[in-house]
């Protein structure tokens, strides 16, 4: 009797702690962003462990730049699926990556490697050059690279997004651009206002580094892929090209949504996807939202979105 009652009680404490529920657990989470410090998708992700702290969650934000955010997204495709290991996934990282993977190295994951949580933020894709050059808008971007090609350079975050560009330079017309990579946002916009990079193409958005620089005319934007997703483009004075009415085949966004490794429980999921979308409608947090527009919702949202991108990305890549 005394072996049946110590198996019994053995069988308890294990089904107890395969049953604790995710929100219970004093386990930290990892929030893995694979970018550096200072960009759209860091703030994005400090902002992602800020709302699960809120909720009383032991939540750290880890910056894991590198290889076009590559890294950051093998590690958490081979972390165990538990919830306590989470990906800021990005547009660049998840589905350009994906629809020219042939041009990648290193990549360990594949379009099913994840499961989406909710999506944090999505805008435009912004066209920038120092705010105190001589290039004022589009039209003098297009006349002066074809009177200077050699001085054609566009930085990007994310190296497979160069095909893009190349795509849209070629559709107008203009020399093929040399495309410099950059680990985050915050060095390549630096140098776009120092005059070291004639342009880049940068996430237009909550969080992003341009805004501030933006708004004191240190920067310029001459043209985004589609106008209409973000709100910011409002606050503009002066006339922004929207480039997907002159080629609605290039129309593009960029998102940041928090995933998890595939096979993550389906209730860890939702419970993460409730702590956050919480968050996102708490009077609270306005000012950190002042900037963000299309947040929020289902893990489909997320997952919509994602696939649409690569399905775009992939017809261009081929």
């Amino acid at each position: 009797m005394n072996k049946f009652l110590i198996a019994l009680a053995t069988i308890f404490i294990a089904s107890s702690a395969v049953a604790e529920p995710w929100s219970s657990s004093t386990k930290s989470i990892e929030i893995v962003i694979p970018f550096a410090p200072g960009g759209a998708a860091s703030n994005t992700g400090q902002m992602a462990a800020k709302f699960l702290k809120d909720a009383g969650h032991n939540a750290i934000a880890v910056n894991k730049p590198g290889n076009n955010s590559i890294i950051a997204n093998n590690s958490v495709a081979k972390a165990p699926a538990n919830g306590h290991t989470l990906l800021i996934g990005t547009t660049s990282g998840l589905s350009a990556n994906l629809a020219f993977r042939s041009q990648q190295s290193g990549m360990e994951y594949n379009e099913n490697s994840f499961a989406p949580i909710v999506l944090l933020n999505q805008s435009g894709f912004g066209l920038i050059t120092a705010g105190d050059g001589v290039i004022k808008n589009y039209e003098l971007l297009k006349f002066y690279v074809r009177a200077n090609p050699d001085k054609f350079n566009i930085g990007t975050f994310n190296l497979t997004y160069g095909v893009l560009f190349k795509e849209w330079a070629r559709r107008e017309g203009l020399p093929e651009p040399t495309i410099v990579s950059y680990k985050g946002s915050a060095a390549m916009v630096a140098d776009v206002v120092g005059g070291t990079l004639l342009a880049a193409f940068d996430n237009f958005g909550h969080g992003a580094p341009m805004m501030p620089l933006l708004q004191n005319n240190r920067l310029r934007l001459l043209a985004t892929f589609d106008n209409t997703a973000t709100k910011e483009i409002k606050k503009i004075t002066y006339p922004v090209t929207d480039i997907s009415k002159l080629h609605p085949e290039l129309r593009f966004s960029v998102w940041l949504g928090l995933w998890a490794p595939a096979g993550t429980p389906v209730a860890t999921i939702n419970e993460i996807n409730r702590v956050i979308n919480t968050a996102l409608t708490d009077p609270r947090n306005r000012d950190l939202l002042e900037h963000t527009d299309g947040i929020g919702g289902t893990p489909a949202v997320l997952e919509n979105l994602f696939r649409r991108d690569l399905r775009t990305l992939s017809r261009l890549a081929k």
